[in-house]
C-alpha cells in the first residue's frame, strides 16, 4: 500500500515519516483493540463467548494489515 501512495508525496523524507506514522497508528490501534477484547473475554462473567467471538472476527479482519 505504500507504493500506491508514493505519488502523493514530493519529498522522500516526508513520505517516509508519513508511512512510519501511519503504520504506527494502525498497529497501535489493532493491538489495543484486540488486547482489550481478549482480556475482557477472559474476565467476563456473563456471556464471554460473545466477546471471544468478536475477538476472533477482529483478529481475522486485521490480517489485511502488514504489521
Amino acid at each position: 500500500w505504500m507504493y500506491l501512495l508514493s505519488g502523493v508525496f514530493r519529498d522522500g523524507e516526508i513520505a517516509f515519516i508519513s508511512y512510519v506514522c501511519i503504520n504506527l497508528f494502525i498497529s497501535i490501534n489493532t493491538i489495543m483493540s484486540t488486547s482489550i477484547l481478549y482480556f475482557l473475554g477472559q474476565i467476563a462473567r456473563q456471556n464471554p463467548e460473545f466477546i471471544q467471538e468478536i475477538f476472533r472476527k477482529l483478529c481475522n479482519a486485521f490480517l489485511i494489515f502488514p504489521q
